[in-house]
């Protein structure tokens, strides 16, 4: 009996020191996890900073070269663009119009050239114009803007993009390309 007693015992120590050696090496897993977590976050954040911080230095040279007034347009980040797609935008609810710039962001937007910076994406206070801001990868700074024209007044090299509702809707589509600086390194 009594040999029976210490061999249970000895069965439930050996268990037990095996339950708390997994205990101890996850623990100590998810404590290295949870470093590295932190730390990649912290260094997403700070690489987040770095690009920030580029492409706002590209931005200020295109401005510069380009003659850009901020205080004509409203930057479309990622919240005001779905806005003004879904026609929520306050001030830009005009369907032809969003329709239209939505069919000149669709077949713009992602010909910009490889290797050159995110594309700005501008539009007039007066919702006659979107304008595409972007840098090459050789430095040159490049606007392409879209601007709303009346039919008599549209040049031969003009594109037309046909209006939902209105055959008299055009779009001058005009690329100004300027040499600027290089697009700084990332540090």
């Amino acid at each position: 009996m009594k040999m029976k007693k210490n061999l249970v015992l000895s069965i439930i120590l050996v268990v037990s020191l095996c339950l708390s050696g997994v205990i101890y090496a996850s623990t100590v897993a998810n404590e290295n996890v949870e470093s590295k977590d932190s730390t990649s976050e912290s260094v997403r954040a700070e690489n987040h900073k770095k690009v920030d911080e580029r492409l706002n230095t590209v931005w200020q040279d295109i401005k510069k070269t380009h003659s850009i007034n901020e205080d004509e347009y409203i930057e479309l980040d990622i919240d005001k663009l779905n806005q003004f797609i879904n026609g929520q935008l306050e001030g830009f609810t005009d369907k032809e119009l969003v329709v239209e710039m939505k069919k000149i962001l669709r077949n713009n937007y992602f010909k910009v050239p490889v290797g050159s910076t995110k594309p700005k994406i501008l539009l007039n206070k007066n919702a006659k114009e979107i304008v595409l801001a972007y840098k090459e990868s050789d430095g040159t700074n490049t606007l392409s803007s879209f601007k709303k024209a009346e039919k008599k007044t549209i040049k031969s090299d003009s594109i037309k993009l046909n209006a939902v509702n209105s055959e008299d809707t055009l779009f001058e589509s005009v690329v100004e390309k300027t040499e600027g600086e290089p697009i700084p390194k990332l540090k």
